[in-house]
C-alpha cells in the first residue's frame, strides 16, 4: 500500500528560463483583491480564492509561498506569461499579474467552478460516449496551444474542468513549455497514468507527448480507467480503438503529429466521417451511416437493411453478394453480442458509480438489471455495499395534487402555491391565503406562525401570518434569493448580502460580510446560556473573502477559513451540529468542520448533486435538499441513510417529510444505526477489526484514526499525528489499539474505550513505520522504511532487540489472537515467528502482499505481477494451491477465518472476494475512486471492511441472501 494523496500538487514549472524580476509598477493595490480560501498548493506556490473589489467578482489567485524566493517568482511569472499568450475559450484566462501588498508575486485568473473530468466519469453523470465532445474541446484547445508553440505536459483528468453549462476548461499550465525549449530538455514530469512514456523516462518530449495524454483521457472516458489499467475494449467501435492505438503508441513517431490531427479524427468519428487512423472495413460505412442517421437502424427491420446495404455496397454477382450477406449477418450477430456486452458493462458501471455516490435506490435498481443481463458477481458487490444500513422506513402522506409544496408544518398540513395563488392544505380544510404575489420562500415557526417571502429577487417582502392565518406584520427585505431559518418564536431570513432577524414582532438587518460582498451561507448557532441576549440568535456566516464570521448581540468576530475554501470551495448551505458545522456546496461537495478550529473533519461528494438547503434533525443526522433529490445524511460518519428523487423536505415534530412529483412521504427516525460507510479526512490506508468484532478502526493519510462501534453506528475520531497512518492493530485482548505513522511520530498506543494515549517515548525508538504487529501481548513489532525492523514494549516504549529477523520486511500477516506471525520481505523472502525465534520459509520473488487465516494455518501471498495469489500451509510451508486473479495491481490481501475466501484490494479501486477452493470470483465491486488500499475480514467472516484513497471506508455484507456466494462461478 502506498501513501494516500490528500492534496493535489499544482505542478509548478521546475525549469526556469532565467530570473525575471517584477517591476515596481506591477504591485497590486492592497484593497483590490481580498484573499480567501486555499484551492490547492504545491512546492513553491498556492492557489487561493479572491474577491476583486474593483470589478465585484470572484477570481482565483496563484502566488509564491515565500516573499523573495527569486526562483519561484521567476517560475510563476513565466507560467503566467505562457498561459496569458493562449487566448482560447477552453484555456484558463489570466487576468492580472504582479506583486501584492506584501511583496508576494502572484497572478490572477478566472475561477473555474465545476468538476474535474475524473469526478464526472466516476459519478456517471452522463454516458461516457457523451463525454467525447468534452475530450474534443480539450484536444482543440491543446491544438491551439501547439499552434502557438506551447506544450502542456501535464494533461490529467484533474486539470480538465467541466462546468454546469457545457464549458470545458484546461487548467494548470505550470509545466507548460515552448516546443523549441523541449528538444533538449530532460525532466521527469506529468501525472502518473496520463503522462507519455518519454516524459516518464525523462526524455525530450514534443507535442506528441500531449497527444499521448489526450489518448489517455479518451481511454478514461471510454473505459473508466487510464491505459495502465487493463480493461476489455469490447463494445467500443473499431474506429475509436484505432484512434486510441494511434494516440497511445509507445513510439512518438507513430502517434498523431499534434493535437490538431487527433482532434480532427475525434470530430470525424462524432460526425460520421472517415478517420485518418482507421482502415475501413466494408461494414464501417454502414456504422457511420447509423451514427449520422440513427433512425435508419432504429427498428428490427434495420437488420435486413444492413445486409442489403452491405451487399449493394460491395457489388458483384449473386454469389459474391450472398457471401457478403452471410458475412454481414455474422458481423451483425457479433455486433449484437458486443452491444449486449457493452450494455451489461455500462449498466454495471453505472451501478458501481451510484454506489460510490451513495445513491442506494439507483445502485440497487441498476444492480438488479445488471444481474438480469448476466453480471451477478458485480451486482452482488452493490448489494453488499449497502446491507449494513437498514432501509429507511417511509409512509405515504398525500398524493400529488398539482400544487407546488413550499412549506410543511406536520404530516397533515402544508403550504401550496400555483399560478400566483397560495393556500393551506390540511386533512380538514383548504384555506386560501391573503397573498397575491409570487412566493419565493416559506417556513412554519414552532409557535404555529407562518413566514412567507413574496415578490421578486430584487424586491421582497416578508409576510408574517399568525396561527389563524391572519396577517400579523410585513417587513421589506433586501434583494437576493431568500432562505428562511426558523426557530420556535424567532426566524432568520438570509438574502444576498444580509440577514434579517425577526424576533418579538420586530425585524432588524445584519451585514456580516464586508460592504458589497455577497453572503455564501449562514447557519444559526445553538443559544449560549452566557449570551448577552438570549433572544438575539447567534449565527455563523461565510463570506467570499474566506472569512467565517460569527455574529450575535455582542458584535461580530471573524477568522480565516482557508482550509474550508480548499476542500469545499463552493459552500452554499450549512447547519450547526453541536461543536461542528456541516456544510454543503453548489458544486455537490459536503463537509464537516470543527467550529473551534475551522479544521475540516472530512469532505466528500453529495449523493443528491449541488446542495440548495441543509436541515438538522438532531446532533447526528441532517437532511440534504439537492438538485438531484433529497437525502438523509449521517453527518458524523459521512454516509447516506436514505436517498430519494423528491424536490423538497422539512424537519417536523412527526419526522422528516419529503415531497416531490409523487406527493409526500414521512421518514421516521432511523431504527438501526449500523453504518455501511465512513468518510475520513484523507485517503484511507489502514483498516482493522477488534478481536471481538464489535468495533472497526480506519486510519487515513492525514494522521486521523476513526473507531466505529458497529451495532451503535457511532464514529469517534482521534488525530495520531500529521502523517499517513500506515498500520492499525488491536492487541490480542482488545485492550489496546496501536497506530503506526509513516514519519518520525512513529507509533501511538490508545485505550479503545476512551481513545486516550498510553505514555511512552514513541518518537525516538520507532521511525517511519510501514506495518505493526504484536510479538506478544505487550510487545509490538514495527516494520520500517529502508531500515531493519524493531520491537518495543507497548506500555513503556522500551526497545527490544530482534537481531534474528534479517532483511527489509515489506508486509506482515497476523490473526487477531496474535498466535501466529508471518513476515514478507521486499525481495519475496518470508519468515515465520516460532516461539521467540524466526524461521525462513520459501521465498516468492516479487511478492507484494501477504495475508493469514484467523487460526494461523494458511498464508496467501500475492505474486509480483499481481495476477496470482499463492496459498501455503503456514506451518509446513507446503504449497496448497493458487488463485488466478488477473486485473490491476494488488494493494492488499485478506483471508477469512477459515481460509475459504480471499479478499483483494486493487490500485484501480476494485475490491474482489474469491473462493480459495476453486478460485472463482464470488463478489466484485469498484468500491473506491482511486486506489483500494486496505481490506480486512471481520472475525466471523460476515463483513469485509475496505478503505480507499477516496477517503471512504466501506463495510460489505457477506452473509446475506443477496451476497451469499453462488453455487457456480457465473461472471
Amino acid at each position: 500500500m502506498g501513501d494516500p494523496e490528500y492534496s493535489q500538487d499544482l505542478g509548478l514549472l521546475t525549469e526556469s528560463g532565467g530570473t525575471v524580476a517584477p517591476t515596481s509598477d506591477t504591485r497590486a493595490a492592497p484593497s483590490r483583491y481580498a484573499l480567501g480560501g486555499e484551492l490547492g498548493a504545491g512546492g513553491m506556490g498556492r492557489v487561493r480564492t479572491a474577491y476583486d473589489a474593483t470589478l465585484e467578482r470572484e477570481i482565483a489567485v496563484k502566488q509564491v509561498r515565500l516573499v523573495g524566493d527569486a526562483s519561484a517568482e521567476a517560475t510563476l511569472l513565466r507560467e503566467a506569461r505562457v498561459t496569458a499568450r493562449l487566448d482560447h475559450p477552453s484555456i484558463i484566462a489570466v487576468l492580472d499579474a504582479g506583486e501584492d501588498a506584501e511583496g508576494r508575486v502572484f497572478y490572477a485568473m478566472r475561477i473555474v467552478h465545476g468538476h474535474g473530468l475524473d469526478e464526472v466519469v466516476a459519478a456517471g453523470t452522463e454516458h461516457r460516449t457523451g463525454l467525447l465532445r468534452a475530450v474534443l474541446q480539450v484536444a482543440q484547445a491543446i491544438a491551439y496551444a501547439h499552434a502557438r508553440g506551447v506544450v502542456h505536459r501535464d494533461l490529467s483528468p484533474r486539470n480538465i474542468r467541466l462546468g454546469a453549462h457545457g464549458e470545458v476548461v484546461v487548467i494548470d499550465w505550470g509545466l507548460a513549455a515552448m516546443i523549441d525549449e523541449l528538444r533538449t530538455t530532460r525532466v521527469v514530469c506529468g501525472t502518473p497514468g496520463y503522462r507519455a512514456p518519454e516524459l516518464a523516462a525523462g526524455q525530450p518530449a514534443g507535442p506528441q507527448a500531449d497527444v499521448w495524454s489526450l489518448g489517455a483521457l479518451l481511454h478514461l472516458v471510454l473505459f473508466g480507467t487510464p491505459p495502465s489499467a487493463r480493461r476489455s475494449r469490447r463494445g467500443v467501435p473499431a474506429e475509436l480503438r484505432s484512434l486510441l492505438a494511434c494516440a497511445l503508441a509507445t513510439d512518438p513517431a507513430r502517434r498523431y503529429a499534434d493535437a490538431g490531427e487527433l482532434a480532427r479524427d475525434i470530430a470525424a468519428f462524432l460526425d460520421g466521417g472517415r478517420l485518418r487512423a482507421h482502415r475501413d472495413r466494408p461494414w464501417d460505412r454502414v456504422a457511420r451511416l447509423a451514427r449520422r442517421r440513427p433512425g435508419v437502424l432504429g427498428t428490427a427491420s434495420a437488420g435486413i437493411a444492413i445486409v442489403a446495404l452491405v451487399a449493394l455496397l460491395l457489388g458483384g454477382h449473386a454469389r459474391r453478394a450472398a457471401e457478403t450477406a452471410r458475412a454481414a449477418q455474422a458481423q451483425a450477430r457479433a455486433a449484437q453480442e458486443d452491444a449486449n456486452a457493452a450494455l451489461r458493462d455500462m449498466v454495471l458501471d453505472r451501478a458501481w458509480q451510484s454506489t460510490r455516490l451513495d445513491r442506494r435506490p439507483d445502485a440497487e435498481s441498476l444492480a438488479r438489471r445488471a444481474r438480469e443481463l448476466g453480471a451477478p458477481i458485480g451486482a452482488r458487490g452493490v448489494f453488499a455495499a449497502f446491507e449494513a444500513t437498514a432501509q429507511q422506513g417511509r409512509t405515504p402522506l398525500w398524493p400529488d395534487d398539482g400544487c407546488e409544496v413550499r412549506a410543511v408544518r406536520d404530516r397533515h398540513t402544508r403550504l401550496c402555491t400555483r399560478a400566483g395563488r397560495a393556500w393551506l392544505v390540511s386533512s380538514a380544510a383548504r384555506i386560501s391565503l391573503p397573498i397575491a404575489e409570487d412566493v419565493l420562500a416559506a417556513r412554519f415557526l414552532g409557535d404555529g406562525r407562518l413566514i412567507v417571502v413574496v415578490g421578486t429577487t430584487s424586491r421582497q417582502t416578508a409576510v408574517v401570518l399568525d396561527g389563524q392565518l391572519r396577517e400579523e406584520a410585513r417587513h421589506v427585505l433586501s434583494g437576493g434569493q431568500p432562505t428562511i431559518h426558523a426557530g420556535d418564536d424567532t426566524a432568520i431570513i438570509a438574502t444576498a448580502q444580509d440577514y434579517h432577524v425577526l424576533a418579538r414582532g420586530a425585524m432588524h438587518v445584519v451585514h456580516p460580510c464586508a460592504p458589497g460582498m455577497p453572503l455564501r451561507f449562514l447557519a444559526p448557532l445553538a443559544p449560549s446560556p452566557t449570551a448577552p441576549s438570549p433572544n438575539e440568535p447567534a449565527v455563523i456566516a461565510l463570506c467570499p473573502d474566506g472569512k467565517l464570521v460569527r455574529a450575535d448581540a455582542a458584535g461580530k468576530t471573524s477568522r480565516d477559513a482557508f482550509e474550508l475554501g480548499a476542500r469545499i470551495p463552493a459552500a452554499s448551505a450549512a447547519v450547526a451540529l453541536g461543536a461542528h458545522l456541516f456544510i454543503g456546496g453548489i458544486d455537490a461537495r459536503l463537509g464537516l468542520v470543527e467550529l473551534a478550529t475551522g479544521r475540516v473533519v472530512y469532505a466528500t461528494r453529495s449523493p443528491v448533486g449541488g446542495i440548495r438547503q441543509v436541515l438538522a434533525t438532531g446532533e447526528q443526522d441532517v437532511v440534504l435538499v439537492g438538485e438531484d433529490g433529497v437525502a438523509l445524511w449521517d453527518a458524523s460518519a459521512g454516509a447516506a441513510r436514505a436517498v430519494t428523487d423528491t424536490t423538497g423536505a422539512e424537519v417536523t415534530r412527526d419526522g422528516v417529510i419529503a415531497w416531490g412529483a409523487r406527493g409526500g412521504e414521512l421518514w421516521p427516525a432511523p431504527a438501526a444505526r449500523r453504518l455501511h460507510r465512513v468518510t475520513m479526512r484523507g485517503g484511507i490506508s489502514a483498516v482493522a477489526f477488534a478481536p471481538d468484532g464489535a468495533s472497526l478502526a480506519f486510519g487515513d493519510g492525514s494522521g486521523q484514526l476513526a473507531l466505529v462501534t458497529l451495532d451503535a453506528g457511532t464514529v469517534r475520531r482521534r488525530s495520531l499525528g500529521d502523517q499517513v497512518v500506515k498500520s492499525i492493530v488491536f492487541s490480542p485482548d482488545g485492550a489496546m489499539i496501536a497506530g503506526g505513522l509513516a514519519s518520525a511520530h512513529g507509533a501511538r498506543v490508545f485505550d479503545p474505550a476512551t481513545l486516550t494515549a498510553r505514555p511512552g517515548p514513541w518518537e525516538d525508538p520507532v521511525l517511519g513505520i510501514k506495518r505493526l504487529a504484536y510479538l506478544a501481548p505487550d510487545t509490538l513489532l514495527a516494520l520500517r522504511y529502508s531500515k531493519h525492523p524493531v520491537a518495543f514494549n507497548a506500555s513503556t516504549g522500551a526497545r527490544i532487540g530482534i537481531d534474528d529477523l534479517t532483511g527489509l520486511p515489506l508486509d506482515v500477516a497476523q490473526p487477531a489472537d496474535g498466535t501466529a506471525l508471518v513476515v514478507l520481505g521486499v525481495d519475496g523472502e518470508t519468515w515465520r515467528r516460532e516461539g521467540t525465534s524466526w524461521r525462513a520459509l520459501a521465498p516468492l520473488p516479487g511478492a507484494s502482499a501477504i495475508a493469514i487465516t484467523e487460526n494461523g494455518a494458511v498464508v496467501a501471498i500475492a505474486s509480483g505481477n499481481g495476477e496470482t495469489i499463492e496459498l501455503r500451509d503456514a506451518v509446513t510451508d507446503a504449497r496448497l494451491g493458487q488463485v488466478n486473479a488477473p486485473g490491476a495491481r494488488i494493494e492488499d490481501l485478506a483471508l477469512d477465518r477459515t481460509g475459504a475466501r480471499l479478499a483483494i484490494a486493487r490500485i484501480d479501486g476494485t475490491v474482489e472476494v474469491h473462493s480459495t477452493s476453486d478460485g472463482a470470483t464470488v463478489l466484485a465491486l469498484v468500491a473506491h475512486d482511486g486506489r483500494a488500499a486496505a481490506v480486512a475480514f471481520s472475525p466471523d467472516g460476515c463483513w469485509l471492511a475496505t478503505g480507499g484513497w477516496d477517503a471512504v471506508g466501506r463495510l460489505l455484507a457477506l452473509c446475506t441472501a443477496e451476497t451469499a456466494p453462488p453455487t457456480s462461478a457465473a461472471r
